[in-house]
């Protein structure tokens, strides 16, 4: 079954009856003037949408002066500087300040890579308590560029429900250039424990010649295993390593590395967000639907953060389903492996292939 973008007016319903379910609703999001400015922004063709949630937010509703921020992302506003800049000052102000103060996940997200690396764990911690899991893990990609995981490793990035491409990235910069004694018991034990980002880790210091320094603690372990159980683990390594750097692609993925990717990440942080958007528009199919997302455009790591507003401000599935949603998740990539990756996809869902045109036909009438 293709499912086809729904009509604002879903939006708008949807809106007005997600928002009240939140635990902590941010005050003025249930008013109906913001849901409705919010659902015309989400066209992504109504430029006035910026101007009714700036008169908003001007009038002292928090949820639109924290949702502003992405809407003038989604829908930049044109005209002179001075129109430009109007819409970037509230009663005078700077936007982002003002928004930063009105709504905590907003402050722990605005500022960025600004701060020392303590602060950025602390900030995404914060993120994490407000469940915006994804924004967090920029954060945490933020901390290992400016530390390579060197020195104690936070606690953050051990724990499960982070994405075991982000804890394979940091271990394999700090078993490969800065190691201390213990990292190579540290390794050993997630091992026995099988995260996968353990065996990502042990794959890429093989290929690159680096493993053997840890060979002391990680023999004894790999030879407790089932040899059989050690290829397989070590082709899931390779099967999710090969979908981590969407975007960087040069040769296409097979359909059944993807197939074995998805099946990895079946009820992972990771791949929640290409379930709900496969759920909202491809409910029938929503499992190839998945897969298909997974070869183009791939994971959603580092174009969608931005763009997507907090769910205290706009319901996730809102979003997924409207047309700046679509266009942000199904972005257009430009590596060697992009057409390939988007014939596969095409291939594997018919819903799905609906969906890529729809995005693409959008983005051309921008």
């Amino acid at each position: 079954m293709i499912v086809h973008l729904t009509a604002p007016l879903f939006l708008a319903l949807s809106l007005a009856t997600a928002l009240p379910a939140l635990a902590q609703p941010v005050a003025g999001a249930e008013d109906p003037a913001y849901r409705e400015a919010v659902t015309r922004a989400l066209t992504g063709d109504d430029p006035l949408s910026n101007d009714a949630l700036h008169a908003l937010a001007e009038a002292g509703n928090a949820a639109a002066l924290a949702v502003l921020p992405f809407a003038l992302l989604w829908t930049p506003p044109k005209g002179s500087l001075a129109e430009r800049n109007r819409l970037r000052k509230v009663n005078g102000a700077p936007l982002g300040a003002l928004a930063a103060e009105q709504h905590a996940a907003t402050a722990h997200w605005a500022a960025g890579a600004a701060g020392s690396p303590d602060e950025l764990i602390t900030r995404a911690e914060a993120l994490i308590a407000f469940g915006e899991g994804a924004k967090a893990d920029m954060l945490l990609l933020n901390y290992l560029q400016a530390t390579g995981l060197g020195g104690k490793i936070p606690e953050v990035f051990l724990h499960q429900d982070r994405p075991d491409w982000l804890l394979a990235l940091g271990l394999t910069s700090r078993l490969s250039f800065q190691a201390t004694s213990g990292d190579g018991a540290l390794l050993a034990d997630l091992l026995k424990k099988d995260r996968l980002a353990a065996w990502m880790t042990l794959a890429r210091l093989r290929e690159t010649g680096r493993a053997g320094p840890f060979d002391a603690h990680l023999q004894p372990v790999l030879a407790a295993m089932d040899p059989n159980t050690v290829a397989a683990r070590l082709e899931d390594a390779a099967a999710m390593s090969a979908l981590a750097i969407a975007g960087q692609r040069t040769t296409p993925l097979s359909a059944e590395t993807l197939a074995r990717a998805r099946a990895l990440l079946a009820g992972r942080p990771e791949l929640s967000l290409i379930s709900a958007f496969c759920s909202a528009h491809c409910p029938a199919t929503a499992k190839t639907c998945e897969t298909a997302f997974l070869s183009d455009p791939g994971l959603p790591v580092g174009w969608v953060e931005a763009r997507q507003p907090f769910a205290d401000l706009v319901p996730t599935d809102s979003f997924l389903r409207s047309e700046i949603g679509l266009m942000t998740l199904l972005q257009t990539r430009k590596d060697p492996a992009a057409d390939g990756d988007r014939d596969t996809a095409s291939g594997l869902d018919a819903c799905y292939a609906s969906l890529l045109e729809q995005a693409a036909t959008l983005r051309a009438k921008r």
